[in-house]
Order: C-alpha cells, then structure tokens, then sequence
C-alpha cells in the first residue's frame, strides 16, 4: 500500500475533512474535527503518522522496522509508518482503520454512533459492489448494514438510517435477481420483492423529507427497478425512472444518469420503440464512458448490443456484443452477466454466417 493509496484510504472515510493546519508542507486528515492522519502535502507521501493504542504501538515497532514512534507527534500514542512496500498493504489498512477509530471512540456517544453508522455502511457498499461484479456474495453486507440501520435509529441519524434502508433493498434485490424467474417471480419467496419494495420506500420517503434530491434520485431509481423487475407495473417503473432522472441530472450524478437511462431504453425496449431504446441505451454509454468507473461500461455495450439485435441492426449488434462481453471478461467479472450476451452473440453471428 503506497502513500497514494494511503491517501485516497483517508479520503473515502465518513466524515473525513483535509487540512494544511501546520503550513503548505503537512497534509492532516481529521474526523469530527480530530486528527486521525499525517502526511506530507505530496501525491505520493512516503510515510503517513497514524494515532495507535500504546501497548499496540510498542508491539508494532518491536517487530517492524518501517514503524517507529511518531515524528513531531505524542511517541506513546502515535506511530509513523514508512510506505517502502515493506509492510503487507493490509496490516497498513488495519493501522489506518485503528487509527480512525480511535478517534471516533473518543467522540460523545451520539456523534460517535453516527460516525459509525456510516463507516459500516461505507464498508457494506463495497461488499455489496464487490458481490454484484465478482464474488457473488451479498451475505457478507448484511452485517454492517444492519448494524448501520441499528446505528443510525438510535442516534437519530435520518440520512444514514436513509442509505441503510436503502442498501438493504440493495441488498435483497440482488438475492432477488438471483432467483427471479423469466415471469418475474422469484423462486421459493414470493413476498420478497414486496418486502424489497417496502425498504426502498421507506428509505424513499425519509430522504423526501430531508430533501435531498440525489438521494431521492437514488431511491426513486431504486423503487423503478422493483416494478420493472418483479412487479410487471412498467408504467410505474418509468414515472420512477423519469422523476430519477430529472433530479440526477441537476444533482449531476453521472452514474446514476447513466443507471436511469440504461432502465429508460428497457421500458422503450420493452414498448417495441426501438429508436428510443437506442438513443436511451447511446446516452447510458457515452455518461459511462466519460464520467464513470470502467467497470461500469460492459453492461452498457451489452445491452446496446441487444437492443440493435431486436431492432435487426446486426453488426452494430455484434460489435457491441463483442466489445461488451470481452471487456467484462478482462474486468474479472462474474460469469452469469456474459452468459445471456454470449448466447446472443453466438446466435446473432451463426445467423450472419447462414446468409452468406
């Protein structure tokens, strides 16, 4: 773990503020207004300072050569760590996460309990993220989330009791897809996609409340899947999907803009207006391709591959096909998502091979 990743570590933590408070040369990361972090103002820092138990800390250096007793810093509480790659990158993770959270058990309990609300929903996203493109397991998220949603109840924290609720559709909904059938349903549960609906609009209306239009965008986005997916109400799925994308688009989410278009070329996709699912399915790609993580663009390609397929444009099909499935494949991602395009690819170049 480099001094880079170091950096971009602290960045993603709940609550995380960065600072020059000790003039342009130290970069000091701060949570609740409490110092967690220390480097130097560069890209690249070559030693971060990190606050360590005592006991912890003498352990540390006794066995660590790259760890000694923090420069300019308090020695009994605080460690710096060189950043030479000798340290395996996650004992440096386990020290940053020690570090921060340190600093949170020492805030007064309601700010606290906020605090780690959202760090164990921070860490249930990625699970979550992590389960959708390559593991396939979305067990391992339901922890942190329901501790997040138990956090975030007591201290009152409605914006994160918000994405909690939230996440747990997430999360169902992913169990969901993985036994939904051709019509719909979902095998051997059939009160789980109400039960997945009823987290979106809870989570839905507190964030109504709270008026935060990018995160209504989300769970709007997220009520529309539901009735595209498992309800069969297409009509509510697109008033969904449309007021998602009037707020996401002055939010200026362009993951989510690119989300809400691909769902807005499968309603037209599925009302037979095949023109309209292309330029929909145009806008996905070209928002992914510009503003969004690269993991994100097969899904595009595939389903602009398809949507050309239905419509009986073959080689615009094919290519999209191709370049969607190949670079899901390079990405690592889970088999089951290039299954279905590659059917259809296959289909789709024996039938051009048939008409020459």
């Amino acid at each position: 773990m480099d001094g880079a990743a170091v950096l971009r570590w602290c960045r993603t933590r709940p609550s995380t503020t960065e600072e020059l408070p000790f003039g342009p040369g130290a970069r000091v990361f701060k949570v609740a207004g409490k110092m967690f972090a220390l480097t130097a103002a560069v890209d690249d820092p070559e030693t971060v300072s990190l606050k360590c138990d005592p006991q912890f800390a003498e352990h540390l250096r006794a066995r660590h050569a790259a760890i000694a007793p923090g420069y300019h810093l308090n020695k009994r509480h605080w460690n710096t760590v060189r950043l030479d790659g000798s340290l395996p990158s996650d004992l440096v993770e386990e020290l940053l996460g020690h570090s921060y959270t340190l600093v949170v058990d020492g805030l007064p309990r309601r700010e606290r309990d906020s605090l780690r609300a959202r760090a164990a929903l921070h860490r249930a996203r990625e699970l979550l993220d992590a389960g959708w493109h390559r593991t396939g397991d979305f067990d391992a998220a339901e922890p942190p989330l329901v501790q997040a949603r138990r956090l975030a109840e007591g201290c009152g924290d409605q914006a994160t009791l918000a994405a909690a609720l939230d996440q747990l559709g997430i999360l169902l909904h992913f169990r969901n897809l993985e036994r939904r059938q051709p019509d719909g349903t979902i095998e051997g549960d059939p009160t789980g996609a109400d039960e997945e609906l009823a987290l979106f609009e809870r989570g839905l209306s507190l964030r109504r409340e709270l008026g935060d239009d990018e995160a209504i965008a989300e769970s709007l986005f997220h009520v529309g899947l539901v009735h595209q997916l498992f309800t069969g109400r297409w009509d509510l799925a697109e008033a969904r999907f449309r007021e998602a994308q009037a707020l996401a688009a002055t939010a200026g989410d362009a993951y989510l803009r690119s989300e809400v278009h691909r769902h807005l070329g499968a309603v037209a996709w599925h009302a037979g207006d095949m023109d309209v699912a292309i330029r929909e399915l145009t806008r996905s790609l070209e928002l992914r391709e510009s503003d969004c993580e690269v993991d994100t663009v097969p899904s595009g390609l595939i389903a602009l591959g398809q949507v050309h397929l239905a419509a009986g444009h073959r080689a615009e099909g094919i290519d999209n096909l191709r370049r969607g499935i190949e670079l899901a494949e390079r990405l690592g991602m889970r088999e089951w998502s290039t299954v279905p395009a590659r059917r259809a690819l296959d289909q789709a170049i024996t039938g051009e091979e048939g008409d020459e």
